[in-house]
């Protein structure tokens, strides 16, 4: 298709419009479109009696149908996925307001490439026509044109509360990487649609769509005379918006040009702002569009009273709080991390994901599973969830890695089944926590290491209409959770440093039967708030021999990770650190442990952390699978490392560093200037010959809060310890001295009154010689002591 339309000329044909896009000189565009006055409509909601206060509490189904404009074989147009991410978004923009999108999967494809032959009446021909393409009075037609669009954005059909149609086309102008279909565009088209004016209107004195609108008038700034019900876009609660032309920081979503008193927001969804940024509506808002499908008869037809959703039964987990149960699922960025699945060590209806424990006399532990119906159908009570469990692992082919085929050396099995539990009769919305109870297999059968090592978790809807086939499984169980609704994944570790439990092993494994090679990668997501755990405390990377020797055959590659005085730990330093270019043969396996140390002078109260390690395929960088760590900590008592005062010792001296303790059991490690261990104990010996800097570790057994101290221990100075007699009535002269590290040294005496000097070389394994001075005057003398050619200490005397 021709990328040559351009949406304000389109704006002259249709009676009236509400457009999100660019004119053909690539500056934003300000207005809705020209209309003629006599076409226009007056809003019946600047009244603002009209919006219901309950509105807010109802929920309501909007109908949508799709539309695809390809050329006329078929060829372009968007492709199937990202037409279920437009849906996906708009109803995860939407369905926290309660509106909900009911679409039946169907796409008309509009094959014709006669809308795009680029001549002067293309436009006229393009979209006096589109929306007359197959329309429907009973849904919200949407029509999505190719991103290959050159101009871009969004129009509403008819304008403002007037029609039911939007059509979206292009990439975003400031980011041409960016389809305007992925983006929240959409939800803006949704919103004039259901009866919302632009946050600008009113308040922007060149907007045309100001021009549709009678009841047009400016709104303040920050509403500072109480006029944001009858100007502006008619919502007191949006502040006053000068328009602010796309010109936002898609990173920090700050205006980048303010104009003085306005302080717009930029993220609803019907300012232009960045795409990045547009995340709410507020409540008037909301309301506005609710009040709307109440009242207005077109709107009204559009308002599916029945059911929200498919008609034919669908049973589903979420795989996270942004996912309702679209396939494929689009929102969810980490597969494994499913909050409706969660284990708690007794049956107490707890909310919150324990790691499971075992109990030697067989009592179980319970799998919670929330499973919702989104569909219009009840459940036949034939369907059951069934749990399959496997050894935390980054990489579980499925359905080997799941179903107990393989086991330890001590014929453990690394994983199994357990028996499906019925799911009681569900109707539409309704929802059901699933309990199955879990014996946990004994810990000290996988592993020597005092480091736990956790359970992945795969939950499945089985049986009935809706239940799961065969041809419904594949081996990444990364895409085959992304591609069902009817399977979750939970494989999270809890590290409760309350409870002294500061690390957690996984396995990394190539499951295949060829060599592959991998990447470990360390992630934090950028929006957790707070500190990251790298920043507060030392998060450490360590490799079990076999996967060091993995490491080893890739060239011990890495980025972002930081060395420590063992080879096979490191230590994580910023976002992203890696152990890269891992070369596992065949079936391969190894094993990874996380562990955590706060550190005490970093401490802030945030009490929650999360970290992430993904392993991806070093070729295609596709995600295979990974283990989150989620680590609690509460407030506790602050203690400091003190290592005491620096000291000074002689080369003969032996001296003893005793630390302060803290007030509670904790371990003591001592590192020279290398970073080596070399003692671990409240107290250090110390001889000449070790004189150096020494660092203090103090490690909290309870939970492993560190704090660390310095201590110098340094060589005293050589010097002159005493001249005698003094005054010296006789002819020997007693010199006692201490040399400390010294590779040459003389004493030499100056005569005060003539300047003359004399040396006398000294055996550095001495400390004291005697000095026959018979042959020198009475007087003053200065006595020196000489070390590597430099006077280290001196004495005066007198000879009489």
């Amino acid at each position: 298709m021709n990328p040559r339309y351009s949406f304000q000329k389109l704006a002259r044909f249709v009676c009236v419009c509400a457009v999100l896009g660019l004119s053909t000189n690539g500056t934003a565009q300000m207005s809705c479109g020209e209309v003629t006055t006599s076409s226009h409509q007056p809003d019946p909601f600047a009244n603002r009696s009209l919006i219901s206060q309950a509105s807010l509490q109802f929920s309501y189904c909007v109908k949508i149908y799709i539309h695809v404009i390809r050329d006329d074989d078929g060829n372009g147009g968007q492709p199937i996925d990202r037409v279920h991410l437009a849906v996906n978004n708009l109803n995860l923009n939407f369905n926290p307001l309660n509106i909900y999108f009911k679409w039946d999967g169907a796409i008309d494809y509009i094959d014709d490439s006669s809308t795009d032959d680029g001549t002067p009446g293309y436009y006229n021909q393009v979209h006096q026509t589109i929306f007359g393409e197959n329309p429907h009075t009973d849904g919200v037609d949407i029509y999505l044109f190719p991103n290959e669009t050159g101009p871009w954005g969004g129009v509403s059909h008819l304008g403002v509360g007037n029609g039911t149609a939007v059509l979206i086309a292009g990439n975003y102008f400031n980011d041409v990487a960016i389809p305007v279909i992925t983006t929240p565009f959409l939800s803006h088209e949704m919103g004039h649609v259901l009866g919302l004016w632009h946050t600008f209107h009113g308040t922007y004195q060149n907007s045309e769509e100001n021009q549709n609108d009678p009841n047009a008038c400016p709104e303040l700034p920050n509403n500072s005379d109480g006029n944001g019900d009858n100007c502006g876009d008619y919502i007191s609660d949006t502040p006053a918006d000068p328009n602010m032309d796309f010109k936002v920081n898609p990173t920090t979503c700050q205006w980048n040009f303010p104009i003085g008193g306005f302080t717009p927001s930029t993220s609803n969804y019907m300012a232009y702002t960045h795409p990045n940024c547009m995340t709410n509506f507020t409540p008037i808002q909301v309301q506005t569009m609710k009040s709307r499908m109440e009242t207005l008869p077109h709107l009204q037809n559009v308002v599916d009273t029945e059911c929200c959703v498919s008609a034919n039964l669908d049973l589903f987990i979420k795989d996270s709080p942004e996912d309702f149960g679209l396939e494929y699922n689009t929102v969810t960025e980490n597969m494994w991390e499913s909050e409706d699945i969660w284990v708690r060590n007794i049956d107490d209806n707890g909310q919150t994901h324990q790691n499971p424990e075992y109990n030697a006399d067989g009592t179980p532990n319970y799998i919670y599973v929330r499973v919702l119906n989104r569909s219009c159908e009840n459940s036949t009570g034939q369907e059951n969830v069934t749990i399959n469990w496997a050894k935390a692992n980054t990489d579980l082919q499925y359905p080997e890695d799941w179903n107990g085929t393989h086991s330890t050396s001590g014929g453990e099995p690394m994983s199994g089944i357990l028996p499906p539990v019925n799911i009681p009769i569900m109707g539409f919305d309704d929802e059901q926590i699933i309990k199955i109870p879990w014996v946990i297999p004994n810990p000290d059968d996988y592993t020597a290491s005092t480091d736990p090592w956790h359970f992945c978790l795969l939950a499945s809807i089985l049986g009935g209409p809706d239940g799961l086939q065969p041809t419904d499984y594949t081996e990444n169980p990364n895409e085959m959770v992304r591609n069902q609704n009817n399977l979750a994944w939970k494989n999270i570790s809890v590290v409760d440093l309350e409870d002294g439990i500061i690390s957690a092993m996984v396995m990394v494994a190539n499951p295949s039967s060829y060599q592959r090679t991998f990447t470990l990668e360390f992630v934090v997501e950028a929006s957790e708030p707070g500190k990251a755990i790298y920043t507060e405390a030392e998060v450490g990377v360590q490799m079990d021999d076999d996967l060091f020797t993995i490491w080893e055959r890739g060239g011990k590659q890495q980025s972002q990770l930081v060395n420590t005085s063992v080879e096979e730990k490191k230590q994580i330093s910023s976002n992203h650190a890696k152990l890269d270019n891992l070369i596992f043969n065949s079936k391969e396996q190894a094993m990874l442990t996380l562990n955590f140390n706060m550190l005490v002078k970093e401490l802030t109260a945030k009490n929650k952390y999360t970290i992430r390690a993904i392993q991806k395929d070093k070729i295609t960088n596709e995600v295979i699978g990974g283990e989150t760590y989620v680590i609690y900590k509460d407030l506790r008592e602050s203690f400091s490392a003190t290592a005491g005062e620096d000291k000074e010792i002689d080369s003969d001296q032996t001296i003893t560093i005793s630390p302060e303790q803290i007030n509670e059991a904790a371990t003591y490690n001592w590192y020279d200037p290398n970073g080596n261990l070399i003692y671990q104990g409240t107290t250090l010996t110390v001889t000449a010959a070790m004189a150096e800097t020494y660092t203090l570790e103090v490690i909290a057994d309870a939970d492993g809060y560190k704090d660390y101290d310095e201590v110098e221990i340094t060589l005293k100075p050589s010097r002159i310890e005493t001249v005698s007699p003094n005054p010296l009535t006789i002819d020997a002269l007693q010199i006692n001295y201490k040399l400390n590290n010294v590779a040459s040294a003389y004493l030499m005496i100056v005569d005060q009154n003539s300047g003359v000097s004399q040396n006398y070389i000294l055996n550095t394994a001495t400390s004291n010689t005697t000095l026959n001075l018979s042959a020198y005057t009475n007087g003053f003398y200065t006595i020196a002591l000489v070390c590597d050619s430099e006077i280290v200490d001196a004495q005066t005397f007198i000879k009489q």
